[in-house]
């Protein structure tokens, strides 16, 4: 029993991806009148393909972290020895390789068998990232973060893209601009949110060599590139927002369920300590948590409102 809740501990499901695919197939699609393509049998295996992927993108990451881990959380199934590396990169084989097959299989059968490469290239993203390009700083991060992006676009590029004519194609459009939007959202909360957490790996990270961006600049240059990034963010968010929203209801929304508390996380972020970094980061990405599901949701509300 001890043993299955060290693997329940190890496997982590990107149930944020599972939201944003719902989400936007059974209320987005409906709401807009866009004609799609996957029927739901092929809709539910694209969800496990994005999700066994997921996990393995998780599960590379935490075995070339170990090192890390073992100063920065020594609680990890991994960083305790209660799950063997071996064990670890053998799951990490089975549901990648899982993950990419079922993602192909789905893209032959809508007959665009070439956006299996999608697969291919969502899975190579984090072993990139954890077997050498989390060296590169901002670089590794932008890596990481394009994840997000993609997790928004992906249902697009499948379901949308196959089913364009010309007649649809400027609904199509319109709605495939959506996604394009809440994947830049995705984005830059993700990209501010890898900062955070190589502010969080700083100790680990230093003893065994890692140049993530915080640990090449230091954790106070590191902290006002994510102050900067953040407010940056803000910015476009509240132009996006008073640009393309015009509806009294959905503007109380965002200004409620999304800019303040996100205001309030920028707020939090100036004030990173050092010395009490752990707790507050742990607020902080919290705080991001609710600013992005609070964005997710929005989803259902554009049509509805």
């Amino acid at each position: 029993m001890e043993n299955l809740k060290n693997y329940y501990k190890l496997l982590k499901v990107p149930s944020y991806l599972i939201g944003v695919l719902f989400l936007t197939k059974f209320a987005l699609f409906p709401s807009t009148g866009v004609a799609t393509t996957l029927e739901v049998g092929n809709f539910m295996l694209l969800a496990l393909s994005l999700v066994f992927i997921g996990v393995g993108g998780y599960l590379i990451c935490d075995i070339h972290a170990v090192g890390s881990d073992r100063v920065n959380f020594p609680e990890k199934p991994l960083a305790d020895g209660t799950i063997s590396l071996k064990d670890a990169y053998r799951l990490y084989m089975i549901f990648t390789s899982i993950g990419i097959a079922l993602g192909i299989f789905v893209s032959y059968s809508i007959d665009y068998t070439n956006y299996g490469m999608l697969f291919i290239a969502l899975a190579a993203i984090p072993y990139l990232y954890a077997t050498g390009l989390k060296n590169t700083g901002a670089l590794g991060n932008f890596l990481l973060a394009s994840l997000a992006f993609i997790s928004f676009i992906i249902l697009g590029i499948l379901d949308l893209m196959p089913a364009i004519t010309e007649v649809n194609k400027v609904n199509q459009a319109m709605v495939f601009k959506i996604l394009m939007l809440y994947g830049g959202f995705g984005f830059a909360l993700t990209y501010i949110e890898t900062i955070i957490a190589n502010l969080r790996s700083l100790p680990g990270d230093r003893r065994v060599g890692v140049k993530s961006l915080a640990a090449q600049l230091g954790f106070d240059m590191a902290k006002k590139v994510a102050v900067i990034s953040s407010i940056m963010v803000w910015v476009v968010l509240v132009f996006a927002v008073y640009k393309y929203v015009d509806n009294n209801k959905l503007l109380t929304y965002f200004a409620f369920a999304v800019m303040a508390p996100y205001i309030y996380f920028i707020i939090q972020l100036i004030y990173l300590k050092k010395e009490t970094m752990v707790h507050q980061i742990n607020i902080l990405q919290n705080i991001l948590k609710i600013v992005y599901t609070a964005g997710v949701i929005s989803l259902v509300l554009l049509y509805y409102f």
